[in-house]
């Protein structure tokens, strides 16, 4: 999470000092970007882009996009099946599909994680709620 912080931040710094940023197409693994949808046992499984739009377009309970939604102290924490692949690394062959964020009463965004598995993002969301009860510190991220 940090280090993509830290490049995003680079980047910015990058452009407001008269840098340019080349476009890239979509990638995941290095592979064109992957589309994925959750089977009936909440499993990820690859999906055309058709297929995906059906799936997160659906009704409840078959496209399970929310894996968990509460609001703790007065902040929100949304963790979600995105179903796009959000892995940059070439190196790790993991979709990456689930975002856990923690949203002020004003909407902005002060926490995200991301995960490969329903289970993880299950997890993640539960740390996401302690980490708010706990005052949202910096050091626990």
């Amino acid at each position: 999470m940090k280090n993509y912080q830290q490049t995003i931040s680079d980047a910015i710094k990058h452009v407001a000092n008269g840098g340019k940023i080349l476009m890239w197409r979509p990638r995941c693994n290095g592979k064109p970007k992957m589309f994925y949808k959750l089977d009936e046992n909440k499993n990820v499984v690859p999906s055309s882009r058709e297929e995906w739009a059906t799936f997160i377009e659906g009704k409840l309970p078959t496209n399970y996009k929310h894996v968990g939604d509460d609001i703790v102290n007065g902040h929100r924490v949304s963790t979600v099946f995105l179903g796009l692949c959000h892995n940059f690394d070439y190196h790790d062959k993991t979709p990456i599909v689930f975002e856990t964020m923690v949203f002020q009463n004003d909407r902005t965004d002060i926490y995200q994680e991301r995960y490969a598995t329903w289970k993880q993002a299950e997890e993640g969301h539960q740390r996401a709620i302690e980490w708010v009860k706990n005052g949202c510190k910096e050091d626990e991220l």
